[in-house]
């Protein structure tokens, strides 16, 4: 708005929940190498986290791939306005994943919090930090070079990021959103760009 500089397919940008999708890819990718199993309790691949809710066992890879896992979207605690913690996402599904709200394969219920589990059992088995593993397993061999999930955003990607604008009632007009980080980065962290995510759809599609 402040700049009137256009939109391009060169344009990067924050892609939220479209994050999901990187997420899915990476784990179906892990489910066909044998390092995954959709039927198998997300408790297999991650060992450290207490999953004791009252609802039985863990959900399984595939419950949270569809959000039929139980969890509900909690959001507040998602984002963070800085790095100063450095948080692993280890460290944020300790200290923050809420308890199931439903039965496992009862209820759809979308949530990040699937995400950031299959993010981190991703983690478990490749043995490499999540932004790592989907720059390996999905962006690297499709030539996603504009793609990341890493915080803080690459110089070049950071340069690029279209500003965000939201709506101020005091003022009555539009102002600039302060750029923020992403504690839960499997499930909303991607920047990418429409060229980059043109590329992911042919592939997917084909």
């Amino acid at each position: 708005i402040t700049n009137e500089i256009p939109m391009t397919g060169q344009t990067q940008l924050r892609a939220g929940s479209v994050s999901k999708s990187i997420t899915a890819a990476v784990v179906l990718q892990l489910v066909d190498s044998g390092m995954l199993d959709l039927d198998a309790p997300v408790s297999d691949y991650i060992t450290d986290l207490d999953f004791d809710d009252g609802f039985g066992p863990p959900s399984t890879i595939g419950q949270l791939l569809t959000h039929t896992s139980g969890y509900e979207g909690k959001v507040m605690g998602s984002h963070s306005p800085d790095l100063a913690s450095t948080e692993s996402l280890a460290e944020v599904l300790h200290s923050d994943l809420p308890p199931r709200a439903f039965p496992p394969g009862m209820v759809a219920s979308y949530s990040d919090w699937n995400y950031s589990l299959l993010g981190h059992a991703v983690e478990q088995v490749t043995g490499i930090p999540y932004p790592q593993a989907a720059e390996q397993i999905i962006f690297s061999p499709l030539g996603m070079v504009r793609s990341t999930f890493n915080q803080p955003l690459p110089v070049p990607i950071l340069s690029d990021l279209a500003v965000g604008y939201g709506w101020k009632y005091s003022t009555g007009s539009y102002e600039e959103v302060p750029h923020d980080f992403v504690r839960l980065l499997p499930g909303i962290g991607l920047v990418t760009n429409g060229d980059d995510m043109g590329t992911f759809m042919r592939a997917v599609l084909s």
